[in-house]
């Protein structure tokens, strides 16, 4: 006798690029308008919501009917170290759009782009634990689509006119705007000394 087939349960993981709403995917737009439900991270009790902003404003820019609220569904994240408070954060909200894909596949929109310095990465972390063999004993398994969204760093780019490629060796740095002036330019003294003309952004 064949085993019954595992119902497939569909997400989709979506970067809604740097802010501008022109700057989003065609791909991004349609998976959003098809999706069941689309969860946005949720800042700061509901005060940042750049992401939902974003998509919103990008259908709208696409002539499709807007998304109706209920569509909407916000994930409490938060953007700071908190002696694992994050992690449990990222499990239950791992739990929370499991239990929404089985009405249908869902979106998980996050700025930039979700495979670089996003609230994705903890949700991954979190999906991972969960996708273990008691949740394909339960008679379903999970595919995850990313769709990639123009990230911050290729957005910096463009704002400087200036083509980036390494050559020489040269080491490309990124600094967290967060750091202390003295703390950058420490970092960037000791690369140096390894490396010859480092590039900071």
């Amino acid at each position: 006798m064949l085993n019954n087939p595992l119902k497939v349960l569909r997400l989709n993981i979506i970067g809604v690029g740097p802010g501008d709403p022109e700057l989003i995917t065609v791909k991004a737009v349609n998976a959003a308008i098809n999706s069941k439900f689309i969860f946005y991270p949720d800042v700061c009790g509901g005060k940042s919501r750049v992401a939902y902003d974003i998509i919103k404003n990008a259908v709208k820019l696409s002539g499709a009917k807007e998304l109706p609220e209920e569509m909407f569904l916000p994930l409490e994240v938060e953007m700071k170290r908190s002696n694992g408070r994050n992690d449990d954060l990222y499990y239950k909200n791992a739990i929370k759009i499991i239990k929404k894909l089985k009405e249908g596949t869902c979106s998980y929109i996050t700025i930039g782009d979700p495979m670089f310095y996003s609230t994705y990465y903890g949700l991954y972390n979190a999906i991972e634990d969960i996708r273990s063999d008691n949740f394909l004993k339960s008679g379903y398994e999970l595919d995850i689509n990313i769709i990639n969204g123009v990230s911050s760093l290729h957005y910096a780019l463009g704002l400087i006119g200036k083509p980036y490629i390494i050559k020489n060796g040269a080491v490309f740095i990124t600094v967290p705007i967060k750091k202390k002036l003295a703390e950058i330019e420490s970092e960037i003294k000791f690369i140096a000394d390894k490396y010859p003309g480092p590039q900071v952004i």
